[in-house]
């Protein structure tokens, strides 16, 4: 057998006798094979045993724990580590994992993430539609603080306030989610100087005819509409008091809806040449009780399609996005990035992201065939169970993998998340005006209760 034979056969041995065997079912070996040939970053050295499968998975592991990278490489070689005594029992050095991490490019990350989402949707595309035809996907961002150093702090930026700029940079982070599965479809990391909106334009690539893209308020714009619109999909987004005051109604559709006609301003047109001249959608009013009035926009016009109450009913499933940003925040940890150079840091945000649909992947395996959905499962206490059932893996017998892998399974589908109609959290200032700047203020969406 040759060096490079023996080489793949020795890394083949430490991946089938350790605790990811079953999930190794997911994320394929030819998969990361498909991923390594788009990217041509074969490894040189015959005589290591980071190749990249490995490595991919050393990531994702080692992004699970807090502590430092040693910590972490040992914590993670336990779960890689292979019953056969000609394998090292020793985890890898720092260096030596860091060095090989390197070696993988951005192509790779980024191949390996489009082969699992394509799978994905093959396999449990029919989970991510609403009334059997629109594949259901919601947008938002949030900033992530990255370490401090002079390289990250010269590419990304700091943010600023009245204080003055903060010692550590961010990054922007802008995802597009499936509001019925949580499974991510497409993000884009950003420097601080983009906008969220021009992260949504990257996104809006991504969508397919008959698709429907939930945004909040904040995220509006006629650019947006204009490049949904022309990708086939369709749009159904909060606006604010002032956007739904300069819509012209043509026609009353019904009870608080009407056909509206929209129309952005001759710069507008000028800087984006391609804009039509006028937008025809469909607008509705609602009030929650204790909230002020809203207002949503929507390129579903008819009502056969999708009735006012559907629709307001699927547009508050746009919360999931929130939840989802807090469980990578904190039950992932996202923030938990430890390169120094911009394309480390872009490495480190796929394969943090990845693990996190790996395990939206066995919820949504977990639930497939059931009345339940996969977003009404708890992802903490999932990813708890998973990283409990690697361990366990570590020492099972391989005959007895599938049924552990089936109870892990059942599990998830038991950690259900508690329902509590009518209960909300508000944030501090969901109560008080806010200062828009320029002599401009926005009032609170939440009414004062009326002491008796």
């Amino acid at each position: 057998m040759s060096a490079i034979g023996s080489f793949r056969s020795r890394a083949q041995t430490v991946l089938e006798s350790s605790g990811l065997a079953c999930f190794r079912t997911i994320l394929r070996p030819q998969d990361v094979a498909a991923a390594v040939r788009d990217a041509d970053c074969a490894p040189q050295r015959s005589t290591r045993c980071l190749t990249p499968e490995v490595v991919s998975w050393l990531m994702m592991l080692v992004a699970l724990h807090t502590e430092s990278m040693t910590q972490g490489l040992i914590r993670a070689w336990r779960w890689i580590r292979p019953f056969c005594p000609r394998c090292p029992s020793q985890p890898v050095t720092e260096e030596a994992f860091c060095q090989a991490r390197a070696d993988l490019p951005l192509r790779f990350w980024r191949s390996l993430w489009a082969n699992l989402r394509q799978r994905y949707e093959s396999k449990f595309g029919a989970e991510m539609l609403w009334k059997g035809v629109f594949r259901v996907l919601a947008a938002d961002g949030s900033d992530v603080n990255l370490p401090i150093h002079p390289q990250l702090v010269e590419f990304f930026g700091r943010p600023k306030n009245g204080a003055g700029y903060a010692p550590a940079p961010q990054g922007r982070l802008v995802g597009l989610c499936s509001v019925f599965t949580g499974f991510c479809v497409a993000f884009r990391f950003l420097r601080l100087r983009f906008s969220e909106h021009v992260g949504l334009r990257h996104l809006i690539r991504v969508l397919r005819p008959n698709d429907l893209l939930l945004t909040d308020r904040g995220l509006f714009s006629y650019v947006a509409l204009w490049h949904i619109r022309s990708r086939k999909a369709h749009f159904l987004m909060r606006i604010s008091n002032q956007i739904a005051g300069l819509a012209e109604r043509i026609q009353r559709l019904g009870s608080h809806e009407w056909m509206v006609r929209l129309c952005p301003s001759a710069d507008c047109r000028r800087r984006w040449p391609g804009l039509p001249a006028e937008f025809t959608a469909r607008l509705i009013r609602y009030q929650i009780r204790g909230f002020r009035p809203s207002w949503l926009l929507t390129s579903l016009r008819s009502g056969k399609v999708a009735s006012r109450t559907e629709l307001v009913e699927l547009y508050h499933r746009r919360w999931a996005i929130e939840t989802i940003w807090r469980e990578w925040k904190h039950g992932l940890d996202i923030q938990n990035l430890r390169s120094k150079t911009p394309a480390g840091i872009f490495k480190e945000v796929h394969a943090q992201l990845l693990l996190s649909n790996l395990v939206r992947w066995v919820m949504t395996e977990a639930t497939a065939g059931t009345p339940q959905c996969p977003l009404d499962l708890s992802f903490l206490t999932a990813l708890t169970l998973v990283k409990n059932t690697m361990s366990i893996l570590i020492w099972a017998p391989a005959q007895l993998r599938l049924p552990l892998y089936q109870q892990l399974l059942a599990d998830i589908r038991a950690a259900r998340i508690r329902k509590r109609p009518g209960r909300s959290y508000p944030r501090p200032a969901d109560g008080k005006i806010r200062s828009k700047g320029h002599g401009k203020y926005q009032l609170p969406a939440r009414l004062k209760k009326k002491i008796a």
